[in-house]
């Protein structure tokens, strides 16, 4: 089977769109071996777009990080929190 490159997320709605117009502090969490729900590119593209992000790549988790990453997400989320 041959397998294509993910394709870009990042444009493919127009809620994707208003994200970058927003001025709050934003935290994006991304498993590092998610090719396929948003591809790692596409998330460092996002941190780079809006303003004030702060972004963190949870190794070994490829989606759902508050799911299946619950002590990395929890952790992550209140450093962010108690930063603001």
């Amino acid at each position: 089977m041959i397998r294509r490159p993910p394709r870009s997320t990042l444009d493919r709605s127009s809620a994707a769109s208003d994200v970058y117009k927003r001025q709050v502090p934003t935290l994006i969490l991304h498993g590092d071996t998610d090719d396929v729900t948003h591809p790692l590119a596409d998330v460092y593209e996002l941190h780079r777009r809006v303003p004030n992000a702060q972004m963190a790549i949870v190794p070994g988790l490829a989606y759902s990080v508050n799911r299946f990453g619950r002590e990395h997400f929890s952790r992550l989320v209140l450093e962010f929190l108690n930063n603001l």
